[in-house]
């Protein structure tokens, strides 16, 4: 039985305010779709191919733990002033290009 008939089968057997929910979902996700710039790249992977991927993904990227990562604390107030004053010449010398995308909320945050 593929995925399509057993949806099917199940939404015949749900009561209908469950059927209602699952089509607004369904409306929901066709336009996520339909409008993320990703979607264009949605199915071009096999199941195999997209396992592969992961494993692969797994094997050669290390997954650090954030919480490891402590902020140097500095308690020199000249230090401090001296960092910020650093910080913020760095970053008017690299502005975000005026050309840059704009990045929605959806953009920024995956959503599964």
């Amino acid at each position: 039985m593929t995925n399509r008939e057993q949806l099917i089968q199940e939404l015949e057997q749900a009561p209908d305010d469950l059927v209602l929910i699952m089509l607004d979902f369904l409306h929901r996700v066709k336009a996520i779709r339909q409008n993320h710039p990703l979607a264009k790249f949605a199915g071009i992977l096999s199941d195999a191919e997209a396992e592969e991927l992961q494993q692969t993904l797994k094997l050669e990227f290390r997954q650090e733990d954030s919480s490891q990562f402590i902020p140097p604390t500095i308690t020199d107030i000249a230090a401090k002033q001296d960092f910020l004053a650093q910080l913020v010449q760095q970053m008017q010398q690299n502005p975000i290009p005026a050309n840059a995308p704009r990045l929605t909320r959806d953009m920024l945050h995956e959503r599964r």
